[in-house]
């Protein structure tokens, strides 16, 4: 081509001209493509060659002689372009000269596009062929990044132009629909690309990658541009997965669908119509448009389903690599979404089309990455602190995992519920202990309660129940369907949470265990019942005052399953007269009766026996009696606490007991005792009303009215508020003590009704209802509740009208309950530095029982000494001098005529001191 020549006249030639003249022309054109002329000649020259030598040039040179060279340089162009217009804006202040720059650029920028689409158009095969992907190497690459280029540009625009935006936004718009038809054309030529890429695997990575950083940006411009980019990305790295295996990452591709999934979740739920429970009312341009409901409930439906299909396609590239990822995308989905308090209250129908379009596919997601250490670690490592709001999210996929786990392989079984924690492994608990430690988070949900669908059976429609009952359904069926080598591990961690603080833990376990003892053999659930008997017996007090009161709720439940002549048994395993402790804690009314009245008898007779003994000796009334009085003491408190059992002993036991009680307390100076030991009295006194004088009633009556405060022990209290509603059924005679004891107890009354704690409070208000109804001192009813708030508080209570109902709302009720939690925690961290049995000294305990069983009798060799630290030695020691100076204070107090007056003061404060080394819990003289 002579230097005369224009692109004009190229242009004009004729199909065989450019034939004829094609191998001197285009590499002229190609040279001046690449030298610094301006945009605009470039753009020229690259739709003269597209429309005019391109169509000639023969196929198997395209790539080599057209492609390799012109397509690098495109992008280049373009990407100038862009940034000459950026530019423009920076430096140029002329409004209306700038904007007839920017039109033009735009201009140019459409043009490059539209040429490149022609250039895809020249690329396609006949109908039926196909084409190599080594034809077009250079073209999908460099189209990618010009169509990346042109949706940034346009997603930025706002930013970009500025004041300017309006006089150019209707070509940004011809812009992006050019850059979107270029998209469309080169997807369309890739569904026809030869599945023969072998030699072509990076190529093709290259363009996966491309498209992927394309669905990257499409985020948050067009839902519908973009699933159809998803789809086919989803589509061709599933097509071509055996030959990309190697060079292509598709774990980045499941990493940013979960972040589609999630915030096209978000919106789902902002346009979702609200529940007309929720009281939200909504009007004019405000309403919600279902349609954009319905099209972004699909669009998210949609990118999770490419999520499943990817990861099963993937399952070794993605299950292993993106299990954080997904945790927090499940996390999301069931933290939003009903029964979650945290949720926005939305319509039924909107749930029910969340569920069917989204959450159905929770399940199949989680089966494909339980074989996934790190999914694992995600949702039980220890050291994660989990929000709130997500407690209950993270409770669900557990429990789902739990209800997939049997399907699983020995290895996935293993992972989650028996691990082996390496050193270089992340620590986590197994999948039961998660789900207990979930359970724990969980205290708002559970108090409020919250409900969830329950299992249906024997074709009865299916009903909402609790969170409690739902998570205990769960655990018992799975409990039920583990192999039995894993049976080990799961009854250690029902022990842990049975001795844990938590409440709501200790009962969950309990129920496990009573649901393993009941549906297994009789021997299982003796073996459980002695293993519990020996640790009560191994137990001191001192050591873990919860500890033996969880393990006394279990015995109490795992006792009526027992067999009857395993009942019997018990009898001989441990006789009555060396274990009253454990007897006293047994629910006797599950025994037979002959066994029942037995341990009554003795209890009952030991009690009056240690009582007598206190009276009538002066001699031995030192701290070692009076602890083994207080002991036999409780043993009776127990045995009365058992109602049915309070109403079948009889009068020839419990009348001896009372006198005994009474002359007991006529020699020893009830102001000297902790308010644990006096609650002690007065809750066993309680029992024995019929029996008690008028100046023993009177005396209690003082001394508790005179003792309680908001400050006294819980026990205490609630022995004070027992006293008081069993009074009612005393008749009291003409005497000089009558007037008093009618003065004492509205005082009594009075202080309890007007408790700040609310457990309190609440037992105040059913014993004062008892009251009422019961005693025959009408005239006292109402000086009980003179004052205004008590009086308030009880015709509330009366009429079952809730506390602050008026102001009490869903939210506040949360609240309340999330400040509840708060300060649990607080409590739960001091009782948890309490010491509890660890599991070598817990299964030490197992392997006695079970030597007792296999063997003749229950002797075997002891085990070995617990290791003893500097500081107990030291402890002992202390405690060694101690007794000592006791005993010499009494030694030097009997020799005395006269005691100074001074002693009875530092005793009393040295008696303090004793009383701050006890647990509020523990009764102590």
């Amino acid at each position: 081509m002579s230097q005369e020549s224009s692109i004009d006249d190229i242009s004009s030639w004729s199909k065989e001209t450019c034939r004829l003249k094609l191998n001197e022309t285009l590499p002229l054109l190609i040279a001046q493509y690449g030298n610094g002329a301006s945009a605009a000649k470039k753009v020229g020259i690259l739709k003269t060659m597209v429309v005019s030598l391109l169509p000639v040039l023969e196929e198997d040179g395209r790539e080599r002689r057209f492609l390799a060279p012109v397509m690098s340089q495109t992008r280049v162009l373009f990407s100038s372009i862009c940034s000459s217009i950026i530019t423009a804006l920076q430096e140029t202040n002329a409004s209306q000269e700038l904007c007839h720059s920017l039109l033009h650029s735009l201009q140019l920028l459409v043009e490059v596009i539209n040429s490149l689409e022609m250039v895809i158009q020249q690329m396609m095969p006949s109908p039926g062929e196909t084409v190599s992907l080594d034809t077009i190497e250079s073209l999908p690459c460099n189209v990618l990044a010009v169509i990346q280029r042109s949706f940034s540009h346009c997603k930025d625009s706002h930013t970009v132009y500025g004041d300017h935006f309006s006089a150019v936004s209707e070509q940004l718009s011809v812009l992006f629909k050019r850059a979107y038809s270029l998209q469309k054309a080169l997807m369309t030529l890739f569904e026809v690309v030869s599945d023969s890429i072998n030699s072509h695997t990076d190529s093709l990575s290259h363009v996966c990658d491309g498209f992927h950083e394309l669905c990257r940006i499409m985020s948050g411009m067009d839902t519908t541009l973009l699933v159809g980019t998803w789809r086919f990305l989803v589509k061709l790295v599933i097509k071509h997965k055996h030959s990309i295996q190697h060079s292509f990452q598709t774990p980045p591709l499941v990493q940013t669908l979960c972040n589609e999934v999630e915030s096209h979740y978000c919106h789902v739920l902002e346009l979702a119509p609200h529940s007309q429970a929720s009281g939200v009312q909504i009007q004019g341009s405000q309403g919600i448009d279902e349609k954009a409901f319905a099209r972004t409930l699909k669009v998210c439906s949609l990118c999770f389903k490419m999520l499943h299909h990817l990861v099963k396609e993937f399952p070794e590239e993605c299950v292993e690599e993106c299990g954080p990822q997904v945790v927090q995308v499940l996390l999301v989905l069931q933290s939003l979404t009903p029964p979650s308090l945290t949720a926005k209250p939305i319509s039924e129908k909107a749930l029910q089309d969340l569920q069917r379009s989204v959450l159905v596919g929770i399940e199949p997601l989680i089966q494909l990455f339980i074989p996934s250490r790190r999914f694992c670690e995600s949702l039980l490592a220890t050291n994660q602190e989990r929000k709130p709001d997500k407690s209950l999210a993270t409770l669900l996929i557990l429990l789902s995992i739990q209800k997939q786990l049997p399907l699983a392989t020995d290895e996935a079984c293993t992972l989650w519920l028996d691990p082996v924690i390496m050193p270089e492994d992340v620590p986590r608990e197994s999948l039961v202990a998660g789900i207990f430690t979930a359970i724990k988070n969980c205290y708002v949900e559970l108090s409020k309660p919250v409900t969830l669908p329950g299992i249906m059976c024997n074709g009865k429609p299916q009903t909402d129940i609790s969170l409690y009952d739902y998570v205990l359904t769960h655990l018992c069926g799975f409990v039920a369907s583990l192999p039995a080598r894993f049976f080990q591990s799961v009854e250690r961690c029902l022990l842990w949470n049975i001795l844990s603080c938590d409440w709501s833990v200790v009962m969950v376990a309990i129920d496990i265990w009573c649901f393993m003892a009941r549906y297994g053999s009789a021997d299982l659930c003796l073996h459980h019942v002695r293993l519990i008997c020996d640790l009560l017996t191994s137990l001191q007090t001192h050591q873990s005052i919860k500890a033996s009161k969880h393990l006394t709720l279990l015995l109490g439940r795992l006792i009526p399953l027992l067999a009857p002549d395993h009942q019997l048994e018990l009898l001989s395993a441990y006789p009555i007269e060396t274990h009253p402790d454990l007897w006293s804690r047994f629910p006797l009314t599950s025994l037979p009766d002959s066994c029942r009245d037995t341990v009554c008898e003795q209890i009952i007779k030991s009690c009056t026996k240690a009582l007598s003994d206190w009276s009538e000796s002066r001699q031995t009334r030192d701290i070692g009696s009076a602890q083994n009085m207080m002991k036999h003491l409780i043993y009776v408190q127990r045995l009365f606490g058992q109602n049915d059992i309070n109403q079948r002993i009889k009068e020839s036991l419990t009348k001896p007991l009372g006198e005994a009680l009474v002359c007991m307390c006529c020699v020893f100076s009830l102001d000297k005792l902790s308010p644990v030991a006096f609650g002690c009295i007065l809750d066993v006194s309680a029992y024995l009303l019929q029996h008690a004088t008028p100046a023993h009633i009177l005396e209690l009556l003082k001394m508790a009215s005179s003792s309680v405060t908001a400050d006294s022990p819980l026990s205490f209290r609630l022995a004070c508020i027992t006293f008081l509603q069993r009074l009612a059924k005393r008749n009291l005679p003409a005497c000089p003590e009558r007037s008093q004891i009618l003065a004492h107890i509205p005082v009594l009354f009075g202080k309890v009704l007007s408790d700040p704690n609310y457990f309190i409070h609440q037992q105040a208000l059913q014993a004062f209802s008892s009251f009422a109804e019961e005693t025959t001192l009408e005239s006292l009813v109402p000086e009980c509740i003179r004052a205004d708030n008590v009086q308030k508080n009880v015709v509330d209570y009366l009429n079952q009208i809730p506390a602050h109902a008026e102001v009490l709302s869903e939210k506040s009720e949360v609240k309340l309950l999330e400040g509840q939690r708060e300060r649990l925690e607080v409590v739960y961290e001091r009782l948890s530095k309490q010491t509890i049995p660890s599991d070598s000294e817990v299964y030490g305990q197992e392997e006695t029982v079970n030597a007792g069983e296999n063997g003749s009798d229950r002797t075997m060799e002891p085990q070995s000494k617990r290791y003893c630290s500097d500081a107990e030695v030291q402890l002992r020691d202390a405690l060694g001098t101690l007794k000592c100076a006791l005993t010499r204070v009494q030694e030097l107090k009997a020799g005395m005529s006269q005691t100074p007056d001074w002693l009875e003061t530092e005793l009393l404060s040295a008696r303090k001191s004793f009383d701050m080394l006890f647990s509020d819990e523990e009764p102590i003289l």
